[in-house]
């Protein structure tokens, strides 16, 4: 409910430190890059500076602390204790203590960094955006630009010893030195795919995957390239190989590919999931982890024929939450996901909502806790009267072309908006069920129902309107004249004070007669409310 939110928003307020994750864990921020130290150390990179590490093959990750918000695009560890992770403008960070401080690198870099690599404590490679190659000789300390014959980015980075190494990029681009990097010869694979990774077992034998389903091999140090067939135009991200034979390679939207004859033929596994697969690591043990979108990290002990959940938790996008006190709360968001939990939300349960349209909006009345009603995409409309835990569904089979957005619940009474303008109301005592009312022009984001008759609409493009039964009959009131633009959300402080936030940053606000003015009360340096 509204007034709920409200209070959250003055507790955070007075106590902004309490703010606790709770889904998915170990945390939701999309990640970039997994590296595996040994079968049990692994580290893994991703936005918002986030870097994550795991003492047990993945069952429990701790996120640490490095004191950026650059998204960091990869990572690299020497040992268990000494590290690096690099990232958007120039970011390079370093840790001698397995991820306990970490210390930030050379500032005159500001190229983005994609990729990683360090040959031993002292010597390592980063190179990114517009083809910069960075080479450090000191442990981090100073980096030193390579030329290199590029002006695209550079995806990835590979060293078999101190003098013999590849790079990969956009426009099919593979690189070759003999030399430390110190020159960059082409090799041409013959193709003009985005090649994003790269992966050799022996200085003859390698691997390339990229956009399009592309992998490719060399067998003579990559003098040639053989195109193999993955019958998959998918984008493959990451591949690497246990020896000549078994390797996996993933991808976008959720594509796990293996082979066990060195890629003559791939095997598309079924994944647990349909997000980006970003990047995979694997330990000579046969196991090996992938990682992606919002947190995302699954494992495999068999070369990648099966794979496990190491998130804990539901990566579906939720829209809307409410709670009853501070134990009993209810969750809902895309595909029908309804979560219910009991105890503040250390765990959740997912309830089965008997659809799997996305669901947009949830709301009760304070008087009849147990009754609770949802709304959401293609006219869905769901009513527990258990507080979430079993749900019923309403048909509205004339209106499945809408969306809905917004449900308000009163004590004998309830409307819904949403998509086209379109707004229903229900007074349940009268028995006449769900009617639908004449539609406004834009689509409607929220409402706010004072009484059985009178309703506060907000929407796109400023829209901000009173629908209501008077003297002559259901209609709808003059839109208030709002410099701002769509309005997303309103909470009203009875019997008359309200307000309404939205698109880049806006918050309206009216103190006196809700029906009288409404004003721009301030307008915050953020995308959108």
């Amino acid at each position: 409910m509204k007034i709920l939110l409200l209070l959250i928003f003055f507790f955070v307020s007075a106590y902004p430190q309490n703010w606790e994750w709770q889904n998915p864990l170990p945390q939701g921020n999309s990640l970039k890059h997994i590296f595996a130290v040994d079968e049990n150390v692994l580290y893994a990179a991703g936005e918002n500076g986030t870097l994550i590490q795991t003492l047990d093959g993945g069952t429990n990750w701790l996120k640490l602390s490095t004191g950026v918000s650059s998204k960091l695009n990869t990572c690299f560890f020497v040992n268990a204790n000494s590290g690096y992770a690099a990232g958007d403008n120039g970011v390079i960070l370093k840790t001698s203590d397995g991820g306990l401080t970490f210390s930030r690198r050379d500032s005159s870099i500001s190229a983005d960094l994609h990729t990683l690599i360090f040959l031993n404590e002292q010597t390592g490679y980063a190179a990114g955006s517009n083809g910069n190659l960075f080479f450090t000789s000191d442990g981090g300390m100073h980096w030193l630009q390579k030329p290199t014959p590029d002006q695209k980015a550079i995806s990835d980075i590979f060293f078999l010893s101190q003098n013999q190494g590849w790079y990969t990029g956009a426009d099919g681009t593979i690189r070759f030195t003999n030399d430390g990097g110190n020159s960059w010869i082409s090799q041409s694979p013959n193709t003009d795919a985005i090649l994003s990774s790269l992966f050799f077992v022996n200085p003859s034998t390698g691997w390339v995957c990229g956009t399009e389903g592309t992998i490719i091999k060399t067998t003579d140090g990559g003098n040639s390239w053989t195109k193999l067939n993955t019958n998959t135009l998918s984008w493959l991200k990451s591949i690497k190989f246990f020896d000549e034979n078994n390797g996996i390679a993933s991808g976008s939207p959720g594509v796990i590919l293996t082979t066990t004859d060195g890629g003559i033929n791939w095997t598309a596994n079924n994944s647990p999931s349909a997000f980006d697969l970003t990047s995979l690591a694997i330990e000579q043990n046969l196991s090996g982890w992938i990682v992606g979108d919002k947190g995302f990290i699954i494992k495999t002990t068999d070369r990648g024929n099966s794979w496990e959940f190491q998130t804990k938790g539901y990566q579906t996008e939720l829209n809307n939450i409410l709670f009853f006190n501070e134990n009993e709360g209810i969750a809902a968001g895309n595909e029908g996901l309804i979560l219910t939990t009991t105890n503040g939300g250390i765990e959740w349960v997912k309830r089965e909502s008997g659809t799997d349209k996305n669901i947009n909006a949830i709301d009760y009345y304070a008087g009849k806790p147990d009754e609770i009603w949802a709304v959401g995409d293609s006219a869905t409309l769901l009513f527990s009267e258990d507080k979430g835990i079993s749900w019923t569904t309403e048909s509205l089979r004339y209106l499945t072309d809408y969306n809905f957005s917004s449900i308000d619940v009163g004590s004998f009474y309830a409307a819904i908006t949403g998509e086209r303008g379109v707004l229903i109301n229900n007074i349940f005592r009268t028995n006449t069920g769900w009617i639908l009312r004449p539609a406004v022009s834009e689509n409607l984001t929220d409402v706010h129902a004072f009484s059985a008759t009178l309703y506060l609409t907000a929407g796109e493009n400023a829209t901000l309107l009173f629908f209501g039964k008077g003297t002559f009959g259901w209609a709808w009131g003059a839109n208030f004249t709002l410099d701002v633009n769509d309005i997303n959300d309103l909470f009203i402080l009875r019997p008359n004070r309200g307000w309404g936030v939205g698109k880049y940053g806006f918050v309206v606000f009216s103190n006196s007669n809700l029906t009288g003015t409404w004003s721009v009360k301030t307008r915050l340096e953020v995308n959108e409310l």
